[in-house]
């Protein structure tokens, strides 16, 4: 007798989270991959995000279509009208013809390339007048999201190193919840003042005695003990320095 032929309906696709590079007010690039197309062609691929914290929806919330896919699933498009400030929550989307599949939503908070403060000594715990160049990196590391700089206050550049202990790369010294900054030439230290040995640290800094907060403005401060309890955990999982300094925020000895 004849055998039927079986019919498989087609799935909705499946995709990654997004990946957002190339921060610069007010566009942002943002991409995806498909990692299994259901069974029929995608048809449309591309991203919806928003800043109300609900998961995206295409008929309400703003979306942007990408180019075609490549060879190994991927594709990407530059999401306009950004700010900095809000959260976003993005997520990428494809479509076939059985409908909308989405990948999981992500966060991000916008961060430009990097930004430029005029430091003077002895103002707001500065120790030296000088002109730095500040890198941001917008991650999730420690569970929310936020705008980071990748160096240390004073720092003229990131380090290149682990163990890159260079005046440039080091920047300035800190004791805990103390105001004042310090720069340390690697035989003096200025400015002179007392160094307090037996500092307790098991608080957060204080607002007022933020440096991040009154040296680099408004919104900018130290991360929270359980911040830093977070980023240390999975899954990044640092165990040592090789693996802190590969880490998004450039974290060296």
């Amino acid at each position: 007798g004849n055998v039927d032929s079986i019919v498989v309906p087609a799935l909705k696709p499946t995709l990654t989270k997004v990946v957002i590079s190339n921060m610069k007010l007010p566009t942002a690039q943002a991409a995806a991959r498909v990692v299994e197309d259901g069974g029929a062609p995608v048809e449309e691929q591309g991203f919806v995000w928003n800043t109300t914290g609900q998961e995206p929806d295409l008929s309400t919330d703003m979306v942007v279509s990408s180019g075609a896919i490549d060879d190994a699933g991927g594709f990407s498009a530059v999401m306009p009208g950004l700010q900095e400030g809000p959260v976003y929550y993005c997520r990428a989307y494809a479509r076939n013809s059985s409908g909308v599949g989405f990948g999981p939503v992500e966060t991000f908070v916008f961060c430009n390339e990097d930004f430029t403060v005029m430091h003077i000594a002895g103002h707001n715990g500065a120790p030296e007048t000088t002109e730095v160049t500040y890198k941001v990196v917008s991650t999730n590391i420690t569970g929310h999201a936020r705008c980071w700089i990748t160096q240390n206050l004073g720092a003229d550049r990131q380090a290149t190193a682990a163990n890159d202990n260079s005046e440039a790369a080091a920047g300035w010294y800190w004791q805990f919840n103390r105001m004042q900054g310090n720069k340390h030439s690697g035989s003096a230290r200025t400015p002179n003042t007392p160094w307090i040995t037996s500092i307790s640290e098991s608080s957060d800094w204080s607002p007022e005695n933020d440096p991040c907060s009154q040296l680099l403005g408004d919104g900018w401060r130290l991360p929270t003990a359980s911040e830093w309890t977070t980023a240390d955990g999975a899954p990044q999982n640092w165990s040592n320095l090789n693996q802190t300094i590969a880490a998004v925020l450039r974290l060296h000895a």
